[in-house]
């Protein structure tokens, strides 16, 4: 990795790769390097690594990139843990909606998403059948085609 770096490789996207893939000794020595704390905890959430996602927000990383990652790697338990520690359900609803993911993102519905700004996401996105269920939750039919 050192001699990857020293020919310009990005340090950002080798610590995604090393949380992703549970790396947790060359995210730590990368980290030290000056990669970024956003990166891995993304990694580490796409891959599901809860303990190594646990490790980095203590380290200072971001909820929100780790429940960006988590719905990404359809990992629902570590979404719903991230979210019961503060990450932004917006942030998550966003990727449930943009990855397909219409449970995800009924749960995340359940747990008080403001329905009117998630169907205006879902009809950006072309996403008939989450627009037409969270119309039918009580979301803004012209929200649905706002933009």
């Amino acid at each position: 990795v050192e001699w990857l770096l020293s020919q310009g490789a990005s340090k950002d996207h080798a610590v995604a790769g090393a949380a992703h893939g549970r790396h947790k000794e060359l995210v730590e020595w990368l980290l030290s390097q000056g990669a970024s704390k956003g990166q891995a905890v993304f990694g580490a959430a796409l891959g599901g690594h809860k303990e190594l996602v646990e490790w980095l927000l203590s380290q200072g990383a971001s909820k929100d990139h780790a429940v960006a990652g988590a719905v990404r790697g359809r990992h629902k338990e570590l979404v719903k843990w991230l979210v019961s520690q503060g990450a932004c359900k917006d942030n998550a609803v966003e990727e449930a909606i943009d990855s397909g993911q219409k449970k995800l993102l009924e749960w995340l519905v359940s747990q008080g998403v403001n329905k009117d700004w998630a169907v205006e996401i879902a009809g950006q996105g072309g996403h008939k059948e989450m627009v037409e269920w969270l119309i039918s939750q009580g979301a803004c039919k012209d929200k649905a085609v706002k933009g």
